[in-house]
């Protein structure tokens, strides 16, 4: 009898504990689908930052080892002002006043003579123009795509090119020159498309010291050497104060 009772609870333990291994399994097939995807991105440096898929991350030293820490979503607000023709003031045509005929008296020596009515004019309407609409600005959009840091906005001024290093999403360090318009910040290769030598900036342009080949500090273009064909360019966006590499 005991023999059998023993027997009943090791069924009985067995059958519990399949059963909560099974919860357990149910429950760690769902959580990776509500769970965060960690960035494809190589975390290498403590302090590297990247953005992926609309979120922030940077790179932290954890239990000994570096991974991303994700931070706030990512927001930017771009204004999409539409262009609108502005109109002309329309004016109002006026009715040119129509004289009023008058009588000519007769001749008889008792009838007096009639007066000339004079002439009314009708008042001109003032043109009024018809105010043109504001553009309104787009509201804002989440990041869709991923990128990296390469700057602080306050690093480059209006007009100015420099060169910055900065960790790509494969782990790499890569140099970019940056040139910052009116419009917004374009970052650009800094290898000679002739032989690879680094580009240096002077002002409005990058240029290659080792057989001078001259470039568009602003767009890459070539402008006169031996380089066959411009520098090669990239999509940046600055988001609260920090311009990122963006890529497809």
């Amino acid at each position: 009898m005991e023999s059998s009772n023993q027997s009943s609870d090791v069924t009985r333990r067995g059958l519990v504990g399949a059963l909560l291994t099974g919860g357990l399994t149910a429950v760690a097939s769902v959580l990776p689908n509500t769970a965060f995807a960690q960035p494809a991105a190589k975390c290498v440096r403590v302090g590297q930052k990247i953005i992926f898929n609309g979120y922030a991350y940077s790179c932290i030293r954890k239990s000994g080892r570096l991974t991303w820490k994700r931070g706030k979503k990512i927001r930017r607000a771009v204004a999409s002002p539409v262009a609108t023709a502005t109109s002309s003031p329309i004016a109002t045509p006026t009715s040119t006043p129509t004289p009023t005929a008058t009588s000519t008296p007769s001749q008889s020596p008792s009838s007096a003579p009639s007066p000339t009515p004079s002439l009314t004019s009708t008042p001109t309407p003032t043109p009024t123009s018809t105010p043109s609409p504001t553009a309104t600005p787009t509201p804002s959009a989440t990041v869709k795509r991923n990128g990296f840091f390469i700057a602080k906005s306050n690093q480059i001024a209006v007009g100015e090119s420099k060169i910055f290093t900065g960790i790509n999403l494969a782990g790499r360090s890569v140099k970019l020159s940056l040139f910052r318009s009116t419009s917004g910040v374009s970052a650009l290769d800094i290898y000679c498309t002739h032989a690879g030598c680094a580009v240096t900036p002077n002002g409005p342009e990058l240029v290659c010291e080792c057989h001078f080949s001259y470039f568009d500090a602003a767009t890459g273009a070539r402008k006169s050497g031996p380089a066959p064909t411009g520098l090669p360019t990239f999509t940046t966006s600055e988001i609260d104060g920090e311009i990122y590499v963006l890529t497809a």
